[in-house]
C-alpha cells in the first residue's frame, strides 16, 4: 500500500536491456541483411532518334555525292543532336556517329577541293612575261594607255575575244644595268620584227596588224633577266577573234 504522505507516486522499475522492444530508427525497416538496389539502368525507348537518322543520310550523300559544304555540316549537327538524344534515352547512336564522322570527313574533302582550286588558279596566273607563250591569245587590260601590270594580263581562247596574240619571246641582256625604257622597248621591238613576225604571221611587217611589246621596267630588269614578248595587235587596239595566222 503506498504511502499518502508520498509526494510522487514511484513507477515501476525498467525492464532489463535484453527484454527491451526493438525500435528502428527508420520506419518499416525489419532486422536482417538489406541488400542494396542496383543502380537503374537507363531505359531505353523503342523509337530512333530522327536527328541521328538525317545526320547518316546527309553524310552519306556528303561523301558519295560530295556535295557542298552546307550538307556535311548538317550532318555533323545532326548527329551531334541525334547523340544528345540517344544519351536521353532514344536509339540511334550509331546512326548519329556514322553521321558525325561522314559530316567531318566531307568537310576535310570540301576544304582539299577549295584549296586544290585555289592554288591551280594561282598557277594559271600570270606573274612574268616569262610566263607568256607563244601562240597563245591573251587580253591585256590598259592596253592603249601602256599602263599594263604583268598581273592583270588574262590567257583566253583565241576563238573568244582578246586584245593581242604571242608570236615571240625573248630575253635582252640582262647582265649590264638597266638601259632606259626608250632602249629596251626599242631593242625588244627590233627583235620582234624581224624574223619572227615574218614567219609567224607569213607576211613582213606590218602587213594588217601591229606590234604590241611587253618588256620589264627597272626594277623587274634583272628579275626577269630581261625576258619581252611580241604580240600582234589590232592597230586600232580593237579586239581580235581568232588566231592571226587563221587569217
Amino acid at each position: 500500500m503506498s504511502d499518502p504522505f508520498d509526494p510522487a507516486p514511484r513507477l515501476p522499475p525498467p525492464p532489463p536491456p535484453w527484454q527491451r522492444p526493438f525500435q528502428s530508427p527508420n520506419p518499416g525497416w525489419t532486422p536482417g541483411w538489406q541488400v542494396p538496389d542496383a543502380a537503374p539502368s537507363p531505359v531505353v525507348s523503342g523509337s530512333t532518334s530522327g536527328k541521328a537518322r538525317a545526320a547518316m543520310i546527309l553524310g552519306l550523300i556528303s561523301i558519295v555525292a560530295f556535295a557542298t559544304f552546307v550538307v556535311p555540316v548538317l550532318a555533323l549537327v545532326f548527329g551531334l543532336i541525334g547523340l544528345a538524344e540517344v544519351r536521353r534515352g532514344r536509339r540511334g547512336k550509331r546512326m548519329a556517329v556514322t553521321g558525325i564522322v561522314l559530316g567531318a570527313l566531307g568537310i576535310i574533302g570540301f576544304a582539299i577541293v577549295i584549296v586544290v582550286a585555289v592554288n591551280k588558279e594561282i598557277d594559271q596566273r600570270i606573274t612574268s612575261i616569262a610566263d607568256l607563250e607563244v601562240g597563245t591569245c591573251y587580253d591585256i587590260p590598259n592596253a592603249s594607255t601602256g599602263q599594263v601590270q604583268i598581273a592583270d594580263i588574262e590567257e583566253v581562247d583565241c576563238a573568244a575575244s582578246h586584245t593581242g596574240e604571242a608570236f615571240y619571246t625573248g630575253r635582252l641582256d640582262a647582265s649590264e644595268s638597266y638601259p632606259g625604257e626608250t632602249e629596251v622597248q626599242l631593242s625588244a621591238g627590233r627583235e620582234c620584227i624581224d624574223e619572227p613576225w615574218t614567219e609567224y604571221l607569213g607576211s613582213p611587217y606590218p602587213g594588217d596588224y601591229e606590234l604590241y611589246t611587253l618588256y620589264p621596267q627597272k626594277l623587274a630588269w634583272k628579275v626577269t633577266r630581261g625576258a619581252f614578248a611580241c604580240l600582234v595587235i589590232d592597230p586600232n587596239l580593237d579586239d581580235l577573234v581568232g588566231s592571226v595566222r587563221d587569217g
